[in-house]
């Protein structure tokens, strides 16, 4: 089985590649903020590295894999990749505000757009109770609606990185129905 990490790096590359090949991961994706992508690519022969740009442009960067945390249509209609940290801080009187609905998970399977959850996010939270319950609603909707879930560290730091299969076993919990798939779609 391939487990694939995603991570923030804040240049420490070298030191959350060597976490992941301890933790058991086979590759690891980086996320950059849009001025800050690098030009060159560390290649290694058994492991595998991706880059991907966190944008809320994504006609800007056709041939990059997206990363975008905001749940704006009119973003999501431009296709990035994966839409995470979109789980909105404060609930209406009535309703959880998850960031998702289903008008934008029928947006999402349409335009090919999954959704992404943040384990860092998660262990962060003051609220992380809440944070949850917004997190198991989304994956209830994703499922329903049939769009893909992908799950990662996004880690800054090698420390925030955690076990893939502790990681499974925790969205299996959440109720992720294929929690091994999570780790590879973005890469497919």
């Amino acid at each position: 089985m391939r487990y694939i990490d995603i991570v923030q790096p804040r240049n420490n590359e070298t030191s959350l590649i060597n976490k992941a090949r301890e933790l058991g991961y086979s590759g690891v994706c980086f996320i950059y903020d849009e001025s800050n992508t690098p030009k060159t690519l560390l290649e290694l022969k058994d492991f595998k590295i991706a880059t991907a740009v966190l944008t809320q442009n994504p006609q800007k960067h056709k041939k990059k894999i997206i990363f975008s945390d905001s749940n704006d249509v009119n973003l999501i209609k431009q296709k990035p990749k994966i839409l995470f940290n979109i789980e909105e801080e404060k609930d209406s009187m009535h309703q959880r505000r998850s960031g998702l609905n289903q008008v934008i998970c029928k947006l999402m399977k349409e335009k090919g757009v999954s959704y992404g959850i943040s384990i860092n996010l998660i262990l962060k939270s003051n609220e992380r109770d809440k944070l949850i319950g917004r997190i198991i609603q989304n994956i209830k909707l994703c499922q329903k609606y049939n769009v893909d879930i992908v799950v990662g560290s996004f880690a800054t730091k090698p420390f925030e990185m955690r076990n893939p299969g502790d990681i499974e076993s925790f969205i299996r919990l959440l109720g992720v129905k294929n929690p091994k798939k999570s780790f590879q779609l973005f890469l497919n």
